[in-house]
């Protein structure tokens, strides 16, 4: 049976769609668990539900931690599904002459990624080639197929070739807010009984 690239390229979109609503569907269900844990340990606070008996903010900062922890960790297995995806969808690309998923890649490199593809076009320094639009004239120059050069880094790399796309950012925050509210209970607990 013979593969219309097209159509592969339609379903690999599609699969990558669909990945991504998955990461908004969980965004849809951790993030108001852990907003409803603050908010209910925010209430405990001024309502003094709890008296000197401090279980029910530590229960609810137990439910923050493992409802963020879990959202990241699914977030980031989804996030690499969604990886794996561009080696094909570069390698269609090139058959169909198309440069989008080519064009997003690199600009999603992380250092790694940008040393292996400056060592492909014999050490360049990367600021001739910071650009997506630069990297294809030193090809072209070069006389280098800037796809096999992508396709060779993206599977020699995979997913280590590329940035954490936000998030990391996104881990950060939420490690804070875990900090900040942690604090808070304990704060309360010692110092404000």
């Amino acid at each position: 049976m013979q593969h219309n690239p097209q159509e592969d390229y339609r379903d690999m979109q599609e699969t990558r769609k669909l990945y991504s609503g998955l990461i908004m569907g969980y965004n849809s269900i951790f993030i108001p668990v852990g907003a409803g844990a603050i908010a209910l340990a925010i209430y405990s606070f001024r309502e003094n539900v709890c008296g000197n008996f401090d279980i029910i903010p530590i229960s609810l900062w137990f439910l923050f931690a493992t409802s963020m922890i879990c959202w990241r960790l699914l977030c980031h297995h989804v996030d690499n599904q969604i990886v794996d995806l561009y080696y094909r969808m570069m390698e269609l690309e090139e058959m169909l002459g198309e440069e989008n998923q080519c064009r997003y890649y690199y600009s999603n490199l992380n250092n790694k990624g940008k040393k292996m593809i400056s060592d492909s076009l014999d050490k360049v320094e990367y600021k001739e080639i910071n650009t997506y639009h630069k990297f294809k004239d030193i090809c072209k120059q070069r006389q280098r197929n800037f796809y096999t050069i992508l396709l060779n880094t993206c599977h020699t790399l995979g997913k280590n070739s590329v940035t954490a796309r936000g998030h990391d950012k996104i881990n950060y925050t939420v490690g804070a807010v875990g900090m900040f509210f942690l604090i808070i209970i304990i704060v309360k607990m010692v110092f404000l009984p």
